[in-house]
This record gives C-alpha cells, structure tokens and sequence, in this order.
C-alpha cells in the first residue's frame, strides 16, 4: 500500500516550476513520420533545372491522396522577393476554419513566421507576394473527400525599396552529422553584438538523413527569468515548426530530454530585451529504434540503435546511460583524470589549511613564549630585590654580636664594619633600594610563601619565627658572622683568601 501510495504521489507531483511538459517517457518503437517525403524547395538553384510551376500532389495528376502533408518552401536571393501565382483551377475540401484539408500560407522561412491564409474551398488566392525572401507553405489532407488540388507558378522578383533596413535573421541549421551539440551563445553572439539587451528570436534547424529519429538533451538550462515563459522560453517542434508539431515548451529550471518521431528537428529560443542571462547548452542525437537491422548500426541500451560512428566519441548518445562509452579506452581515461583532478585539488586545499594552521599556531606560541618570559623576568628581578632586602636587614640587625648599625637618618641601617687580613676596616654598604623599601613580617611571610611556590615545596602551615633560635634565617646570619670572623683570623695566614660579599 505504501508502494502504491508513493507511486501515485510521485506521478500527480511531477517536476516543480512551469509547466515544462510531462516527464519523457520513450516513443513508440515503430512509430515514424518522415519530414522529407514530399518537401519542395524552389530556390535559384532549382529553376537551373527544372520549370517555375508546382502543383498540389506531385504523385497523383488528378485527386490529391488522402493524408497527405507536402510542404513548398521559396527562397529568394538577395534584395528579392517570392511571387506565387495560383491557377483559376483551385479545389480543396471546403470546411470551417479549413480544419480538414488546407492550404497554409506563411510569409517567412517557419511555420510561426506571419500567417498569409489557411485556404480551402474553390476560390483561388490568385498572386501572393512575399515581404522578404522567404515563403513557407504547407498543404495537409485528412482521410477523407479527396479534390483535385491546385496549380501554381513562382518566380523572385526584385525587393522593392525598404524605408528600414530588414531585420537580421538568427538561423542555424545543423546537418551532416549523426550528432552534435551547440549552445544559446550561438544566437546571443549574433544578435546581441551591438547591444546586450536586444530581445532575441533564434531558430536552430536539425536534419538527419531519411528513418533516423531525433534525441535531443540539455547538459545545461538556466535562464534568466525562471517560470517566465513570457521572457524567456524554448520551444521544440518536430518535423514542421507549426503550433501544430510543437513537442515542448521549456521555462523553468529544468528541461528534460525530447524525441522527434521525424528526422527533422527545430529549436526556438525567444527571450524579451529584459531576460539578458541565459546559459543553455543542447546536444543532439540520431537513432533508430530496435532491432538495429542495417548495417553499421549498435545496440544503444532497450529501445535504440545508433550509427556506429558514436560509439566511444566522449559523449553520451545513448538514452538515460552511457551504453555507447562502456568499455572505451577514452572513458578510463576520462574517468582517472576527473579523479585525479579531484585529489588534487582537495591535497591542495588540505595543505593550504594545514599551513594556515601552522603558521597561526607557531606565531601565538611565540607571542605566548614571549610574554611568558617577560613576566618570569619581572618576577625574578622582583624576587631578587626582595631577597636583597631580606638579606641587608638581617645581616644589620640580627648579629652575633648583637650590634646594631644604623644610617645617617637613624631609621634604616646604614653599614656594618668588618675586618679582612690586612686588618683595613673595611665598610660594606647597603643598596639604596634596601633604605627605601625595608622588609615587614607581613611581606617576609609573603616572600616565603613565593619562595615555596616556586620551589615547588608545599605550603607549611607553621613558620618558625625570624627570632627563634631555630629559625634558618638566624643560622644562616651565624655562618656568615663565623665566617667573617674566621676571615679576618686566618689559620693560615701564608694563603691568600679572597672574599667576595
């Protein structure tokens, strides 16, 4: 149940956006409409060999066949113009609105271009004249009341002056080749050359040689105004360009592959002076459907045959995949390339990052490195003066001799005398840091606790006093007092001593 429940949803939903049209689904094998089974076209080379006039049916002289579509297509050369002049003999089908069988009449190279008249009955048109060098004209029976047609006589006649000059044509058309592929650049280039915002009307025109179908895929669609059909849009006909033939109508942001049942292909892309960014790129493929009976034909997946000719070209000619590259040389090494360019490229951005990294993470452990150690040195040269300190007061106050020195002031002990060998007083004087920063308890415990800190010893909850027998601070002013005193009596007074304070 869920499988079904999703499979309808998936069918009613289709693609969002513009109505592009039903998903491809692949044509009926079988089915084929030749677009040049009966096709006239009269240009100058044609009158080289053969007479001005045409009829109706050239394959039955008296009743035209039942559905029939024969289309006449005038090219004129250079600065002329098409003349056609119907025989007073003119007899088709009469109905409302020529819906049966007609005779359509365009004044351009298309089937969009400017209609002339859609004529039926017994009345001839008589003369029509073109506006430019081109007249398209189609004539199409149903299966039923078959008349005796028309005849016509044509000539190209000299263009009569233009107050304006005629406007450039956008027309490419595509031959020769089993596949190919062209973009919208092609008409954009030609007519947006002198200014950007010229509207366009580009018309691609694709033959293929007689049973071969038409698959046609867009490796890229973007348009400038999405879901605007009004500004921009494709249109695919197949086999005549008439509204009539037209497949589908592409606005969106997705075009979906199309497949002509004729050999003949037209592409019309329209954009307005306003839809200035469109990127779309198209290519085309011939096929015919299966078996592949003729010669030089391969089997293209379930429903197609292609001309051998695509077999490992680079391209996927082959519908909804690649059966036409499997097993080519071209395609291992495309495939080793693109991987190859995509470790490169992501090697690159992992070694750029990397680096990045690096570098960001040296310069802060240099500036952490460098901080550090102007603090370790503020601390130390502190540290320093406060021992300074400790040491000058002690050796001042707490003597064994129990003397006390005091400066010129008589507040801070100023110097201490002593004796070396040569019995020369000799007077030792204290820092002038030691006169102006003297050392509290409060601060003496303070030292001590930094010094165990840095040390690393733990804290010790009991500090045995500065004046307690027992106290390090006393024994070490013992040793230096009994060391001075031993300086100054040597027990061996041939040595040299040498005494640095």
């Amino acid at each position: 149940m869920r499988v079904f429940l999703l499979v309808l949803v998936l069918t009613c939903c289709g693609q969002d956006g513009a109505d592009d049209g039903p998903r491809q689904i692949f044509p009926y094998p079988g089915e084929y409409d030749s677009a040049t089974y009966c096709e006239y076209v009269f240009d100058a080379q044609y009158l080289m060999y053969y007479d001005n006039y045409f009829v109706g049916d050239p394959f039955s002289p008296f009743l035209y066949s039942p559905q029939m579509q024969c289309l006449f297509f005038f090219e004129a050369g250079e600065n002329e113009v098409v003349e056609v002049t119907f025989d007073p003999d003119f007899e088709i089908e009469l109905s409302d609105d020529c819906k049966y069988d007609y005779l359509e009449i365009r004044d351009g190279r298309f089937g969009f271009s400017p209609l002339i008249g859609r004529i039926c009955g017994n009345q001839s048109p008589g003369k029509i004249t073109s506006s430019g060098r081109y007249l398209w004209m189609l004539f199409e029976t149903d299966d039923e009341l078959e008349y005796s047609g028309f005849y016509a006589t044509f000539r190209f006649i000299p263009a009569p002056t233009r107050s304006t000059p005629e406007p450039q044509e956008c027309f490419f058309h595509l031959s020769g080749s089993y596949d190919g592929e062209f973009t919208i650049k092609m008409g954009t280039d030609l007519v947006r050359k002198e200014d950007a915002h010229a509207p366009m009307d580009c018309t691609w025109q694709i033959d293929m040689p007689e049973d071969n179908k038409i698959l046609i895929t867009f490796p890229l669609f973007e348009l400038s105004s999405v879901n605007d059909c009004e500004e921009n849009r494709l249109i695919i006909y197949d086999k005549y360009s008439t509204a009539k033939w037209m497949m589908r109508e592409y606005c969106s942001t997705n075009a979906p592959a199309a497949m002509a049942i004729s050999n003949r292909m037209f592409i019309r892309f329209i954009a307005s002076n306003r839809s200035s960014y469109n990127q779309v790129e198209m290519m085309y493929t011939a096929y015919t459907d299966k078996p592949c009976l003729e010669e030089g034909m391969i089997v293209c997946g379930p429903y197609m045959c292609l001309n051998k000719s695509l077999k490992c070209n680079g391209r996927q000619n082959c519908w909804n995949y690649p059966f036409d590259e499997e097993g080519c040389n071209n395609d291992q090494k495309g495939s080793t390339k693109t991987v190859n360019t995509a470790l490169a490229v992501t090697m690159g951005i992992i070694l750029t990052v990397t680096l990045i990294v690096v570098v960001v993470t040296c310069r802060h452990s240099c500036l952490r490195t460098r901080e550090k150690a102007k603090a370790m040195a503020s601390r130390r040269k502190m540290l320093n003066q406060q021992v300074q300190i400790l040491m000058d007061g002690e050796n001042v106050e707490m003597n064994s001799l129990g003397e006390r020195q005091s400066s010129a002031n008589g507040k801070y002990p100023g110097s201490r005398t002593g004796s070396i060998a040569d019995g020369v007083p000799r007077t030792t004087r204290l820092s002038s840091s030691s006169h102006e920063f003297p050392m509290t308890a409060s601060q003496l415990k303070d030292y001590e606790r930094i010094m165990d800190s840095e040390l690393g010893f733990e804290p010790r909850q009991k500090r045995t006093s500065l004046m307690e027998p027992e106290s390090p601070w006393v024994r070490a002013n013992q040793y230096n007092e009994s060391f001075r005193r031993s300086s100054a009596n040597p027990l061996h007074p041939g040595k040299e001593v040498k005494v640095q304070f």
